[in-house]
């Protein structure tokens, strides 16, 4: 799930101020302003919500939950036919990365109270193949066309989404 989050983020990421340039034709002074946004979106969810959250919904629904928000909003900038919808389900998508993150590292700490180290150690080597293989991947499949590495991206939250809900089935059938 990690390096999913970080691959799928990095991915989107990367690729973000060229995609919304040459497909919607957005200024600078409008990616600056959506990036700003999220960072006031983001630091909301991460401080304010986020414990909330996992109260309320425990950490992998809330993983699988911005998981599957993340994919369906990755699926609209590509569909989208104005600059309020993609920047709204841009916030979406920073957003669900942004409390994706915290969530597994706070389930990967609940889950294994022995091998803490291991369990970080690999969290932190698979965020780093993420960072790397993600900006990669998106910008040779944009070479080809810009909308392919957005749909890959949503592709492989979809999938991650689906294996949350296996996960978290697979977790009830545990405690019964």
């Amino acid at each position: 799930m990690i390096f999913i989050s970080s691959f799928g983020l990095q991915g989107f990421e990367s690729i973000y101020s060229i995609y919304v340039n040459q497909v919607f034709k957005f200024s600078m002074a409008t990616i600056a302003l959506v990036l700003t946004l999220n960072g006031i979106s983001s630091l909301f969810f991460q401080i304010v919500m986020f414990d909330w959250l996992t109260q309320k919904l425990g950490e992998l629904r809330l993983i699988g939950i911005c998981f599957l928000l993340g994919g369906v909003c990755t699926v609209w900038i590509t569909q989208a036919h104005s600059h309020l919808e993609v920047i709204v389900a841009t916030l979406i998508v920073f957003t669900a990365f942004d409390v994706l993150r915290p969530a597994i590292t706070t389930l990967l700490t609940k889950t294994s109270q022995a091998n803490q180290g291991l369990i970080n150690g690999l969290n932190m080597s698979l965020t780093s193949v993420g960072n790397v293989v993600g900006p990669i991947m998106s910008g040779v499949l944009m070479d080809l066309n810009p909308h392919i590495p957005y749909v890959v991206v949503a592709i492989i939250l979809f999938i991650s989404f689906v294996i949350t809900l296996i996960v978290q089935k697979f977790a009830r059938s545990q405690v019964k």
